[in-house]
Parts: structure tokens; sequence; C-alpha cells
């Protein structure tokens, strides 16, 4: 399994977390902010995927 995979899965299985991080919040009073929490796991998210499709291009030589 390539590095880029590796992220992709990493952060994958982050967004996942926090997620579920930010829905059980509000039951275990944790100040957690939605916005804040979706912001920063979709930013993660979709820079791994411009990572892994920017390694995974095709390279003309």
């Amino acid at each position: 399994m390539s590095s880029s995979e590796v992220a992709t899965l990493v952060t994958v299985h982050l967004h996942l977390w926090l997620s579920a991080a930010a829905a059980a919040a509000p039951r275990l009073d944790i100040p957690l902010s939605w916005d804040a929490i979706f912001f920063f796991s979709f930013f993660l998210l979709a820079s791994s995927i411009i990572y892994y499709r920017s390694s995974t291009s095709i390279q003309v030589f």
C-alpha cells in the first residue's frame, strides 16, 4: 500500500471519528462547534484527495 493510500485512509477515518465526536459532543458536554469540526474534517479529506490524485496522475516524459 502506497503512502498516498495510507494518507487517504487515515484522513477518511479521522473524518469519521470527528463526525462521531461532533455528534456525541452535546451529550458529553464537550464544547465542540459543528462548523469547526466539519470545516476541519472536510479540509483534511479534500487535501488528502487532492494529494492522492496528484500523486497518481499519469506523467508524460
